[in-house]
């Protein structure tokens, strides 16, 4: 059929249908024909996840996507709830997102609705999933503390307990770093990640770096020499400095806790209300279907708090309850 709409026959105004196109793109990306024989693609001669159409062409909007043990093909929905004591936690923001997206993708998205509509929180509770120093900064300029953990530095040196970042004094103005031995850097250059960061290389002197006592708690390379990868601009690399600090204090980690209260909501929205199978197809239809489960949420909470009904608590295994 696709060979005949495309070959400019009698119908040509068919091969400009918008469901033709659908099933040509659906064709291109899992199948091929070699000589009279049709094939299937492999997983290496496919599109990525973000624009494989997996399901059908009746919803080209969903996607496959995975998460540790579990795979879906669909989309992925984030909650905002609030988290007061005195009143009971009300969804407040949904937002629908394709299922291949980074959750951290979402976080701009999810506060700028929450301003919009006169929800913004002082104190934002999220997943590390969603978490990003650009954030931190961004929201802080709106009003609104992330409150989350960035990620911490993965260096070789972090992790075995050697001479990371926050242990060099850095100086912006003069543009120059001294390492915890003292010795000041001789190179400062702009640069870009593979992912397009702006950072900043800092080097030191051969001549300092190879007779130092502490080289092994520094460099591991071959040229004897301390290179130091900080994030730039300055205004970020202070923030992250700050974020990570924070995030070792255990006033931040006990308040956090209250971050784990959305896990009840996303099951009661899962298991409780069907979210997790949607009864339609394409995202603008299954966003509708999600806000009538959030608007049921609020519904039932309410009416329990008026009731005096306790919120429901994790249940723990007879195991668990003999060793608490």
């Amino acid at each position: 059929m696709l060979e005949q709409d495309y070959a400019g026959g009698h119908h040509p105004e068919l091969a400009q249908l918008p469901a033709v196109e659908m099933l040509r793109q659906v064709w291109m990306q899992h199948f091929y024909q070699l000589e009279e024989q049709v094939c299937l693609c492999e997983k290496r001669d496919q599109p990525p996840a973000s624009r494989l159409i997996t399901l059908s062409s009746y919803d080209p909007q969903a996607r496959c996507s995975a998460k540790r043990n579990v795979t879906w093909d669909g989309y992925k929905v984030h909650l905002t709830e609030t988290c007061d004591d005195d009143t009971p936690n009300l969804i407040t923001n949904h937002e629908m997102r394709p299922s291949t997206e980074p959750d951290h993708d979402a976080t701009e998205v999810i506060h700028d609705h929450l301003v919009v509509n006169g929800y913004a929180p002082r104190e934002h509770f999220v997943d590390q999933g969603y978490m990003s120093i650009d954030h931190v900064v961004q929201q802080a300029q709106d009003g609104i503390d992330l409150m989350g953990a960035v990620p911490d530095d993965n260096s070789w040196q972090a992790r075995h307990g050697g001479y990371d970042s926050r242990q060099f004094v850095v100086d912006w103005d003069n543009e120059q770093a001294v390492c915890p031995q003292g010795h000041d850097s001789c190179s400062w250059s702009l640069a870009q990640t593979r992912s397009q960061r702006p950072v900043v290389k800092i080097k030191f002197r051969h001549r300092d770096c190879a007779p130092c006592p502490a080289l092994n708690l520094c460099a591991n390379n071959h040229e004897k020499r301390r290179t130091l990868t900080i994030l730039a601009p300055q205004t970020l690399y202070e923030a992250q400095q700050v974020a990570r600090q924070r995030q070792q204090t255990t006033n931040f980690k006990t308040a956090c806790h209250v971050r784990a209260g959305v896990e009840g909501t996303v099951s009661q929205a899962a298991h409780a209300l069907g979210a997790r199978r949607s009864r339609y197809r394409g995202m603008d239809k299954t966003h509708l279907q999600h806000l009538g489960v959030a608007a049921a949420i609020n519904l039932l909470r309410i009416v329990n708090w008026l009731d005096d009904v306790p919120p429901s608590k994790t249940p723990q295994s007879r195991f668990a309850q003999l060793a608490a």
